[in-house]
């Protein structure tokens, strides 16, 4: 099981309305989900626990839970149209140019062993254009809405699956958008009032209003779970 669901595209004209919409790099919401809609939302990165007992916040990629929960609020609004999924193209397991796996053998140590690395993407796919975006270049995928849940690294055991939520994501009717910053621990949604609402208001996401000319804030604190 992989990206089975996300078809990955040569044409990525259908994501030419956000490049016409953003407003640049000024580090704006509206540099991130494009302005014009009517209304935003915030949705913090939740804090996971793990090897840091003070938990941790995923940067550039929300966390499986929460997508699942996003994507279930987003559900009614999408019904059963296709979906546009885009990847940056800058997260090292994409091409595997960017990550090294080692490995140790405890019972006869020695040096650890450098293993292959297997490609997030098939060279075929890292070859297709880009959807290019201010400071940014994505991969462009078509799918269900709840295709954004395959999207990640697919390894082989003994490493398994490190899920990557898209880094932007909407339905061929554009009447929703959810973005997120590579180097920011929350995710954005921009739709209509009502749908926004429904993310403000869910009790799991913590979500937030927001606006296209609200900064965005580069750190996690320990209330965005």
């Amino acid at each position: 099981m992989g990206m089975d669901n996300l078809t990955p595209l040569a044409d990525v004209t259908p994501g030419d309305w956000i490049v016409t919409r953003l407003r640049g790099l000024d580090g704006t919401v509206g540099s991130v989900v494009p302005p014009g809609f009517a209304a935003y939302a915030r949705v913090p990165h939740p804090v996971e626990t793990g090897d840091d007992p003070g938990g941790d916040v995923r940067v550039g990629s929300l966390a499986p839970a929460a997508l699942a929960t996003l994507l279930d609020v987003l559900a009614p609004a999408t019904g059963d149209q296709e979906c546009y999924h885009a990847l940056w193209e800058g997260w090292g397991w994409v091409d595997g140019g960017g990550v090294a796996a080692w490995a140790v053998d405890e019972e006869r140590g020695g040096p650890p062993v450098r293993l292959p690395v297997t490609p997030g993407v098939s060279p075929r796919v890292w070859g297709l254009p880009r959807l290019r975006l201010p400071g940014r270049d994505y991969l462009l995928f078509r799918g269900p809405l709840r295709a954004a849940l395959e999207m990640g690294w697919h390894q082989p055991a003994p490493f398994g699956f490190t899920p990557q939520s898209p880094s932007l994501l909407w339905p061929a009717d554009r009447s929703w958008c959810v973005a997120t910053e590579v180097d920011d621990t929350a995710t954005f949604v921009g739709g209509p009032q009502a749908v926004v609402d429904r993310v403000v208001h869910s009790p799991v996401l913590a979500a937030t209003p927001a606006s296209p000319v609200d900064k965005l804030v580069w750190t996690a604190t320990s209330d965005e779970g």
